[in-house]
């Protein structure tokens, strides 16, 4: 039973290769939806959205999930820094 559980290298990468696309119809459908009022929320909306493919592809493509902790660890703060520099920027600019 937990060898039906067990995910294949392949399945992972379809799904989350479903997610991505998902996530690329829902920054679609956010951008043409973004009124004056709720601009702001939408615009961290879309980053955080951004950033989430952004980790997706290098951790499960780029096979940074398997990389030296180092790498993987320099990766993230990477993702998570940029991710919050930029929050900051659009929300104080």
């Amino acid at each position: 039973m937990l060898a039906a559980l067990r995910r294949t290298r392949g399945d992972t990468q379809l799904i989350v290769w479903f997610a991505l696309i998902s996530a690329t119809f829902a920054t679609a459908g956010l951008g043409l939806e973004q009124t004056a009022g709720g601009a702001a929320t939408v615009g961290v909306l879309l980053l955080a959205i951004a950033f989430t493919k952004i980790r997706l592809v290098g951790i499960h493509f780029m096979e940074l999930g398997s990389a030296p902790l180092p790498l993987r660890l320099l990766f993230e703060g990477y993702v998570l820094v940029t991710f919050t520099v930029l929050v900051v920027l659009f929300l104080v600019v």
